[in-house]
């Protein structure tokens, strides 16, 4: 018993100092010695000047990025805030986890008149990255902590007027929006076809925007020949399409343009028109070639792949870029679990997603994409 006892003493010590092993040996390229960065911190309030009980943003930042930082990995910068009121009553608030870039914001609330005074504090950090960025060189360097000068907010009896948004519109507007007019985000819906909206398949509604409530009429397109045909036929009217064919497809629609196929030989594709002013932007062509007689039925550009099913507004997070990118996206390409992505804007063709599964999109109108 005592001799097993001995065994498994040893063969712990043994374990642990592998796993200390494991632990603290640095990356190979790691700078050696490790370097000592000196740490500016910076703070502010934005604004300077509020109203008492009035919201107020606090802002934070360093000199230093977290140089193991690579988007969604590697470190992050913690830090802490203390605030004083007039009455020199201190209350330290944190710890924060810093942005990508160095960085960190939160929002304060005044009770009382007087000056307020702010004061960021970095404590000593020793980069440590993470499974993605083991191996960066700046792992296991040090960067001294440091604190921001003070920061000084004057906070006033009366309200301080905000930023006043630009008011939603009462007459006449266009697309494009423009950017500096924010609230106007109820009006910018899209319809970006079956799975791709809210609430799935069965889903015919926008959930994120309002459509006009007054009636319009802004211009009209026909899409096939219509009425009486000749009168050699007497009241004979053209073919509408109603007994099996459709000669459109799916709607969508994507920055104030609407995009419809066209499903009948010789004109098979799809059509881009700018909703407002009726023009059409582009005609995309996906007929094949004349393949003569099948059954009963002459046919030709019976190659209906290439028109768009859904669309797709992908959000663009980075570390110092933000925005929006309009797609298309084909799902009848011919090819098995391959789908085409199309620019929205143009219509043109990206790329090719091969191995796409047999389920349908996600029910989002829009989606998200955070990179470094």
């Amino acid at each position: 018993m005592s001799k097993n006892k001995t065994a498994i003493a040893i063969a712990l010590f043994l374990m642990a100092t592998i796993a200390v092993t494991l632990v603290a040996l640095p990356a190979a390229n790691a700078h050696d010695p490790p370097w000592i960065r000196v740490s500016h911190i910076y703070g502010d309030w934005s604004p300077g000047t509020i109203g008492v009980n009035q919201e107020v943003m606090m802002v934070w930042w360093s000199n230093w990025i977290p140089q193991t930082a690579r988007g969604a990995y590697g470190d992050r910068w913690k830090f802490t805030v203390t605030v004083t009121d007039p009455e020199g009553n201190s209350e330290t608030m944190g710890p924060y986890t810093s942005d990508p870039v160095g960085g960190g914001y939160t929002y304060y609330t005044p009770t009382m008149v007087g000056i307020y005074t702010m004061v960021v504090h970095f404590p000593e950090t020793v980069l440590l990255g993470d499974e993605n960025t083991a191996s960066d060189p700046d792992v296991g360097d040090v960067f001294l902590a440091g604190d921001s000068e003070p920061a000084y907010l004057t906070v006033v009896e009366e309200q301080v007027p905000r930023y006043a948004e630009t008011p939603l519109p009462s007459g006449l507007w266009t697309r494009p929006i423009h950017g500096n007019n924010r609230e106007w985000y109820v009006l910018a819906g899209n319809w970006l076809g079956s799975y791709a909206m809210q609430d799935g398949p069965t889903s015919n509604i926008n959930a994120y925007s309002a459509a006009p409530e007054t009636s319009h009429i802004l211009w009209t397109s026909p899409y096939w020949s219509g009425g009486i045909a000749d009168g050699y036929f007497g009241d004979i009217d053209y073919y509408s399409g109603q007994s099996y064919e459709s000669y459109t497809g799916p709607n969508i629609i994507l920055e104030g343009k609407i995009y419809y196929d066209v499903d009948q030989p010789p004109r098979e594709g799809y059509y881009c028109v700018d909703l407002y002013t009726g023009e059409t932007m582009y005609f995309h062509n996906t007929s094949g070639t004349e393949l003569g007689v099948h059954g009963r039925f002459d046919y030709s550009g019976n190659i209906p792949y290439g028109a768009p099913t859904y669309g797709q507004v992908l959000d663009i997070e980075t570390p110092n870029q933000h925005g929006a990118f309009s797609y298309l996206w084909v799902t009848a390409t011919g090819k098995s679990n391959t789908w085409d992505l199309l620019d929205g804007h143009t219509g043109n063709y990206i790329c090719s997603i091969a191995n796409v599964s047999s389920s349908a999109p996600c029910s989002a109108t829009t989606s998200e994409a955070y990179v470094s």
